[in-house]
């Protein structure tokens, strides 16, 4: 299923100059002091995670290293009470010295390559997401007129599109760099292939870390187990637990002569909560005709499983996997939920089953 993602940056002042070794230094400036006292400033990997501190003297930071264009860094204020703020700034560790003021982080100032293409695409994403509130504000109460919704829906497809594309041009233009790695990574352009030849044919030319970065080549191994377990192939068993803790496998319910409707979900999971009605609802239905409707709590602790069962009132059988991904690894899953029709004799019949579509499809069927 294509995802939609809004992502939110400010870029800090940045100015590039020569600097003796293959390497980056940060002089940092930060004058707010109703929010510095007992702050320090993280710098972050954000594909790494890899963090480094620096402690606040007199208004000021620093931070240097391995000069690294393969990689983008954010370094942001936390307060002693980790107080939400604004003072953060996301840049790659060309060679030379960075200059950042976290008072005014908006403020940019690029001259490294590299670092001149992410300003670049920053502002671009910037660009569409303001043509896209500017379109929304201009419907008014969408809601309230007649054909409201329709039109609205199509102004957050032309984001989409739009936003796709700056993605794409932008992508083709910096293979070689990690303002790759910020659309396939950050902006979770990495998810929305439908095949693994789709994602191929996209990585083609792109420098080698970007093609072996681990999120790509996992994505890539997802993309792999979905073209196994598409519609109309064989389901693929797994085991976990019962509710009393005894061994429990997919084939104790698929593959029985029976339609099958799994549902894997996560208490934590908005969507999968919401989803939950429509499933208790064709459960309640379509049990005495013969369905057999099963849960897989993924990607979740047992504990938080039970609460959220209790509260929304989840009768149906589970397979508890905890935090064990073979089931989502098997499936492709890289997203939740994901309901899945299964045949009587175990074929997948429907994948990315949501809402109204659950019913129709099993009550045309049953």
């Amino acid at each position: 299923m294509k995802r939609l993602s809004i992502v939110l940056f400010a870029v800090a002042t940045v100015v590039l100059a020569s600097c003796s070794g293959n390497k980056f230094r940060v002089d940092g400036t930060i004058t707010e002091t109703d929010m510095t006292n007992g702050a320090m400033i993280v710098m972050m990997d954000f594909f790494t995670g890899e963090a480094d501190t620096s402690l606040i003297v007199g208004g000021k930071f620093t931070f240097s290293g391995p000069a690294d264009n393969t990689t983008v860094k954010r370094i942001n204020l936390v307060t002693r009470d980790n107080r939400p703020n604004y003072n953060y700034c996301t840049f790659v560790p060309e060679k030379g010295v960075v200059k950042i003021n976290l008072d005014e982080p908006e403020t940019m100032e690029f001259h490294g390559p590299v670092n001149t293409a992410l300003s670049k695409y920053f502002a671009g994403v910037e660009a569409v997401r303001d043509n896209y509130y500017e379109s929304m504000e201009a419907l008014g109460d969408y809601s309230a007129m007649e054909g409201g919704m329709e039109k609205a829906l199509e102004v957050v497809q032309t984001y989409n599109d739009n936003m796709t594309a700056w993605n794409d041009a932008t992508f083709a233009e910096n293979k070689d760099n990690a303002v790759a790695l910020v659309i396939l990574l950050i902006q979770q352009r990495l998810y929305d292939f439908d095949s693994v030849e789709e994602l191929e044919l996209y990585l083609d030319g792109a420098a080698d870390f970007v093609k072996e970065n681990d999120k790509v080549a996992k994505q890539r191994e997802s993309l792999i187990a979905l073209s196994r377990t598409g519609e109309g192939a064989k389901f693929v068993d797994f085991t976990g637990e019962d509710p009393d803790g005894n061994p429990r496998s997919l084939s104790d319910f698929v593959g029985k002569g029976k339609y099958v409707l799994v549902d894997f979900w996560a208490s934590w999971c908005g969507p999968c909560r919401a989803e939950i009605p429509n499933i208790i609802k064709v459960y309640n239905e379509y049990s005495k005709k013969g369905l057999v409707v099963l849960g897989v709590p993924v990607w979740d602790e047992r504990v938080d499983t039970d609460v959220a069962m209790a509260e929304l009132g989840i009768k149906y059988n589970q397979i508890f996997v905890g935090n064990d991904r073979t089931p989502t690894n098997l499936y492709g899953i890289s997203a939740i939920p994901q309901i899945i029709l299964f045949g009587p004799d175990g074929t997948i019949v429907k994948r990315d089953l949501r809402g109204d579509a659950i019913e129709e499809t099993i009550k045309s069927l049953l």
